[in-house]
């Protein structure tokens, strides 16, 4: 077990999305382990190089069942969220 919590991040493009991935970063007690963005290859130019390495998702389901994250964070606006609280 980690002191660390496994976080996912979804809407890298989304507005604000940028911050919130440097407020995790900064943010103790934090591992951020995946990212999702529907489109993941404008996403990859918004996230910082300390994070190339992470793989960015189009697959809600796929990051989950390969990441297993603990938490997810969502940063999309509210008409496109609904699809990921099931």
């Amino acid at each position: 077990m980690t002191d660390r919590v496994r976080i996912a991040h979804i809407g890298v493009t989304y507005p604000h999305g940028e911050g919130y991935i440097e407020s995790l970063l900064l943010t103790p007690g934090v591992e951020l382990v995946a990212l999702y963005d529907s489109d993941p290859h404008t996403a990859k130019d918004h996230v910082p190089a300390e994070l190339q390495y992470l793989e960015i998702y189009d697959d809600f389901a796929r990051l989950l069942e390969k990441e297993h994250p603990e938490a997810v964070l969502i940063t999309q606006p509210n008409d496109t969220t609904s699809r990921f609280m099931a």
